[in-house]
């Protein structure tokens, strides 16, 4: 459907404007369902996390956390990079000489995302520092005893 309205965009300068605009919208409204599912997701997270009893599993569950809120950072950087470059190149460097200077922010900024994805996505990345604090325990040990014991919690 948008490349048979790209295609006869040619017709006349309004209908370009027309499809470039609905285009506009309908990329805004995924970003709000993207943004909306990701704070929904880290919200059903913290609370699980809030409600759930110290044990190895809980590990994954905070490194789930982790990847989406760092998701959620590389998808806000992505979003708002193109306004920055424009408000730089609009309000800051706005001479003919500096056009050099946006150029290089605008790839900086793009292999940054690209470094901050590929750190996010390598498996194994980060060591999880709450593994050692756990020992096993049999079923009946409950977490009162393991503090009357003098292990911290």
């Amino acid at each position: 459907m948008f490349a048979l309205g790209q295609a006869c965009t040619d017709l006349n300068s309004y209908a370009e404007v027309s499809f470039h605009f609905v285009f506009f919208i309908i990329k805004v409204l995924c970003y709000l369902v993207i943004i909306f599912a990701m704070n929904f997701n880290l919200q059903l997270l913290a609370i699980t996390l809030a409600e759930s009893p110290v044990a190895p599993s809980v590990i994954y569950l905070y490194r789930k956390q982790q990847a989406y809120m760092r998701f959620r950072g590389i998808f806000l950087a992505i979003v708002f990079r193109p306004s920055v470059l424009i408000w730089l190149r609009l309000a800051v460097l706005n001479e003919q000489s500096t056009e050099w200077a946006v150029d290089v922010l605008r790839e900086a900024s793009l292999w940054g995302i690209y470094a901050a994805l590929l750190i996010t996505l390598t498996p194994g990345s980060e060591k999880s520092g709450l593994l050692h604090l756990l020992r096993e325990t049999s079923g009946t040990e409950t977490l009162a005893t393991a503090a009357q014991e003098g292990f911290s919690v």
